[in-house]
């Protein structure tokens, strides 16, 4: 029992003594007095071993019970470590499939706005196409509000303005599509969008800017079809401000894109025509004749084309030729019509409108007036004239036909002495801004208001036209006239 021991028996110092007697025993210790570097071990029989040991028993005793916490701890440790792994492990992967989710929510939430907006835009387009501006506004916002950064809503948009004849409106769009464009062909297409909202407000030097700021992306794939349409607009631009030469070099440049084209030749013979050669005219005109057998818009230019050198023979021909073309048509009916009428020979003309409008060409009532006008019917020509402009659309295909039936109402009017209907008449049309009509209806204007006694009022508008058309010697005249009176 450990209280029957001896003093001193089983003490640390005679255990240390037993463990180095057995390991070193005393016929083999040698003693040496060179001290020795505790822990460093050699080869060769000395007390180091003794020190090995003893610093095993005493010393290593505390260092192996460290090891075993210290492994112990590191154990728990790597337990702990491997468990918060786990946690964290399991917090990322969570972490991540919201992040997914959020992602895969946010692009389907993209993806769902981009396809409503396509759809109202789509919707909008067919309101358009149909001229209903009203609904397609209303279509081409709610595009927007799903895709507030799309260009081409923004052009759309623009374009539905121009045909409520909100040109401010329409420029304001046009401006943010240029904003938010992502490519230069939809930069040009919405500087052609300034360009129209500029031609049909009146503003013709803006208009003609727009159309070749659109022309300058030509090189970034602006399509062929495209540059060909935004160059037959700049000659119409050029045309309205009385710059034929630029419209003819306009209509050169489309010529270079597509070839031959028929309208394009014709348009650009009419510009010569213009300018007074009628040789390049005829040139023109003729090709587009040869190259379109059915085109009576063409027969009938280079018949004013031909009858304007005097080759009056030559333009009877091509009269002629232009009615064997035949046709049954609303508008071809009335193109006959209008053939009749260059003949003079009212009755068939007659005959052709009243055929045309019931077919639903609403020109052919303009015509129906023109033949009145050339008999002296000047009521019956009011009542064509009256009847169109209460049908005819105001789309901008209409505008150059709605000019000319105010023109030829006012001079009805003037003839019937109803001057206060036809300075209205006059006033409607000038509205319209069609540069072809613009200085008749001016004229009918000055001899309105000279019926009417307006002496200053009719001086004004004829001071008006003399700075429009300053080489219009019928109106030079007039206007000295009149600033003579005034001047009394």
């Amino acid at each position: 029992m450990a209280g029957n021991k001896k003093k001193g028996s089983g003490t640390d110092r005679d255990r240390i003594k037993n463990i180095t007697d057995l390991v070193n025993p005393p016929g083999r210790r040698r003693h040496s007095s060179r001290s020795r570097r505790p822990g460093k071990r050699k080869t060769g029989k000395d007390d180091s071993r003794v020190y090995t040991v003893n610093h095993l028993e005493e010393d290593g005793s505390d260092e192996r019970k460290q090891a075993a916490s210290s492994g112990r701890r590191r154990s728990a440790g790597g337990k702990a470590s491997s468990a918060s792994r786990r946690r964290f492990s399991a917090f990322a992967k969570v972490m991540a499939a919201v992040l997914i989710a959020a992602a895969f929510l946010f692009a389907v939430v993209i993806f769902k706005n981009i396809n409503t907006g396509s759809r109202h835009d789509e919707k909008g387009m067919t309101a358009f196409n149909e001229a209903d501006y009203d609904t397609s506004v209303k279509e081409f916002k709610e595009a927007l509000s799903y895709d507030p950064n799309n260009a081409q809503y923004y052009t759309h948009l623009g374009m539905a303005y121009i045909g409520l004849k909100s040109y401010d409106e329409a420029l304001g769009y046009f401006k943010q599509a240029i904003s938010h464009a992502e490519n230069d062909v939809q930069k040009a297409l919405a500087c052609r969008g300034q360009g129209l909202a500029h031609l049909y407000s009146g503003d013709y030097e803006d208009s003609i800017e727009s159309f070749q700021s659109a022309l300058s992306y030509k090189d970034s794939g602006l399509e062929s079809d495209i540059q060909k349409d935004i160059l037959s607009y700049q000659a119409q631009a050029c045309e309205s401000a009385g710059d034929y030469k630029s419209a003819a070099d306009c209509y050169s440049q489309a010529l270079e894109i597509s070839g031959s084209d028929t309208q394009i030749l014709t348009k650009r013979g009419l510009a010569y025509e213009q300018l007074g050669d009628y040789a390049s005219a005829e040139k023109d005109l003729q090709t587009a004749v040869s190259g379109s057998k059915k085109s009576y818009y063409a027969y009938q230019a280079l018949y004013n084309a031909l009858a304007k050198q005097g080759k009056t023979d030559q333009a009877g021909q091509v009269l002629d030729q232009a009615l064997d073309l035949g046709g049954s048509s609303g508008k071809d009916l009335y193109f006959q019509g209008m053939i009749y009428l260059e003949k003079n020979d009212l009755a068939d003309a007659q005959k052709m409108f009243e055929s045309s409008y019931k077919k639903g060409c609403k020109y052919a009532l303009i015509g129906q007036a023109q033949s009145a006008v050339r008999g002296k019917d000047y009521e019956k020509a009011s009542s064509s004239l009256e009847k169109y402009i209460s049908e005819a659309g105001s789309g901008s295909k209409n505008k150059a036909f709605r000019a000319k039936a105010y023109d030829l109402y006012a001079l009805c009017l003037i003839k019937q002495k109803k001057y206060d209907e036809a300075i209205k008449a006059c006033q409607s049309g000038l509205d319209l801004n069609d540069r072809d009509t613009d200085a008749s209806l001016t004229f009918n204007l000055i001899a309105a208001y000279e019926q009417k006694g307006e002496w200053e009022k009719a001086y004004s508008a004829a001071k008006t036209f003399h700075e429009k058309y300053p080489d219009d010697k019928e109106g030079t005249r007039e206007f000295e006239f009149l600033e003579s009176r005034m001047s009394k």
